[in-house]
């Protein structure tokens, strides 16, 4: 991710999401929604085609490796709700804190060493250039909190 340096709100920078006309680039990593992912959850891909006649996307999970794609493993067809674009640039915090999620804040966070996204709330913004989100996951089969860090951050 980019450093993002001007004091504008731009799309798709902290907190301030995509607009409804904004269409996904190749290449641009996005959560997906995809049906027959494990508990059809919210999964990292990237974005290969958007068909402007059917206004869909044609994803690809980034967990699937190249050389596993036989038959379109991994490959998913899916309509512009069920894809919410990740934020493209990076903001440093002593300049753009009024752009961070704030404590409290609900966002679907990356989970640690996986490729699916989940809810959580913000527990602390990063403070510094080189911190990242601190989140807290609920997770309801053991109901408590798990603490992560290094998690992509958006709004639902």
């Amino acid at each position: 991710k980019q450093w993002y340096q001007r004091r504008v709100r731009a799309p798709l920078t902290g907190t301030v999401a995509a607009d409804g006309s904004y269409i996904c680039n190749p290449g641009e990593d996005v959560a997906a929604l995809c049906d027959g992912v494990e508990d059809d959850n919210w999964i990292l891909a990237e974005v290969y085609l958007h068909n402007n006649n059917t206004n869909k996307y044609q994803v690809k999970d980034i967990d699937i490796e190249e050389d596993e794609r036989g038959d379109g493993a991994g490959n998913h067809t899916l309509s512009r709700r069920r894809v919410i674009p990740l934020p493209l640039r990076k903001l440093n915090p002593s300049t753009h804190g009024h752009l961070l999620f704030q404590p409290g804040h609900k966002v679907l966070a990356l989970y640690p060493q996986t490729t699916c996204f989940y809810p959580a709330t913000i527990h602390q913004p990063p403070k510094g250039e080189e911190d990242e989100y601190q989140v807290m996951f609920f997770d309801a089969e053991i109901s408590k909190r798990l603490p992560a860090l290094n998690t992509l951050i958006f709004s639902k």
